[in-house]
């Protein structure tokens, strides 16, 4: 596990999953939910995640489509698609997802890297994910953020192999 310091930010979180690094970075120096803020028309060249931590969020898409978010649900945004997000009360949990390939951990039999990539790549408009096991990986991975350094800590790399599994189950 990373977190970040000083000027410098490196990812709030790592995970390693075979030959797949994982990064989740947040704009804020600890993992947190944060109030649900108006944005400018804007885009990623990474994935982006948005829990719903309360509140209801509507995201406006290529300025076209407005899709609601509710309370408990999450938002997957891949690269390079156009979004903006409309003023609204509540909080939500905002991280970017960024994958590396660990070749040094590679399986001659299965590379999750390359299974990753390609299951990424096959999203070309943003996923609504409103399943429980989301919300609760989610409010298991605040808490723990929460908590003061303690061994209950490494847990939190466990609860984001459960959020990326979900991605599995998923798409």
């Amino acid at each position: 596990i990373m977190s970040t310091s000083n000027n410098y930010s490196p990812p709030n979180f790592t995970v390693d999953i075979g030959d797949l690094r994982v990064d989740f970075l947040s704009r804020s120096t600890h993992l947190a939910a944060q109030s649900l803020i108006e944005s400018p028309l804007h885009l990623h060249t990474k994935l982006e995640f948005q829990y719903i931590a309360s509140g209801t969020l509507d995201v406006l898409i290529d300025e076209e489509a407005t899709l609601t978010i509710q309370q408990g649900s999450a938002l997957l945004i891949p690269p390079n698609i156009l979004h903006r997000n409309a003023d609204s009360e509540g909080q939500r949990l905002a991280l970017t997802i960024a994958m590396q390939h660990l070749p040094e951990h590679s399986d001659p039999s299965f590379s999750e890297f390359h299974y990753y990539c390609e299951l990424f790549s096959k999203l070309r408009t943003p996923a609504i994910i409103t399943d429980s096991t989301t919300s609760y990986c989610v409010n298991q991975l605040l808490s723990l953020a929460r908590t003061p350094q303690n061994t209950h800590k490494i847990n939190i790399p466990h609860t984001l192999q459960l959020i990326c599994s979900i991605y599995h189950c998923t798409f």
